[in-house]
């Protein structure tokens, strides 16, 4: 289930379960990234595609795979952090955020 996690520490959390979901797991980043900044994804000359390529997102963390998956990557000012272990959980920080 995509669920939001808050806390009040500034970091946007998210669980995504591959297989489970109605929108992929590629547009679930979006979502977070913006829930986090919301003109992150529309201003500036930085794209997120840029950064990573959303089908190798959406492939990397897919459904059937057994293997544990860490990700990490730098956008606009924000640490963007996936990890699996049958569920996906997603992190968006400030880049000096602890």
């Amino acid at each position: 289930m995509n669920e939001d996690l808050y806390a009040n520490d500034g970091v946007v959390r998210r669980r995504y379960e591959p297989g489970q979901e109605d929108a992929s797991l590629s547009n679930v980043v979006l979502g977070a990234i913006d829930d986090h900044d919301s003109g992150a994804l529309t201003r500036g000359e930085q794209r997120l595609y840029d950064r990573i390529d959303p089908d190798a997102l959406d492939t990397l963390f897919r459904e059937d795979s057994d293997a544990v998956v860490t990700l990490q990557f730098a956008f606009d000012g924000m640490n963007v952090s996936l990890w699996c272990d049958e569920t996906v959980e997603i992190r968006v920080s400030d880049v000096d955020s602890p």
